[in-house]
């Protein structure tokens, strides 16, 4: 039980007070799941036949999550 306590304390001290590196990861991981989003908004305008209102409120969702990703991303990267 102390390991799993100690692994949840650790957890919340890189969540809380990252650093440097961490920070770096964690924009290098939010540009690749901005990049994920903006392919799947081409492929989904690419792929479906039929312009309706559900298929442009997917695509408008992707690429506001891209944006705001690409945003926390840049954010993160930017060093210190």
């Amino acid at each position: 039980m102390s390991a799993l306590k100690r692994l949840i304390e650790e957890t919340k001290g890189a969540l809380r007070a990252p650093t440097i590196k961490q920070k770096e990861a964690y924009g290098r991981l939010s540009h690749t799941f901005c990049a994920a989003s903006m392919i799947g908004a081409i492929t989904v305008m690419f792929t479906e036949k039929d312009a309706s209102l559900p298929v442009l409120a997917k695509i408008a969702a992707l690429i506001f999550w891209g944006v705001l990703l690409f945003w926390t991303g840049a954010l993160l990267s930017k060093g210190e």
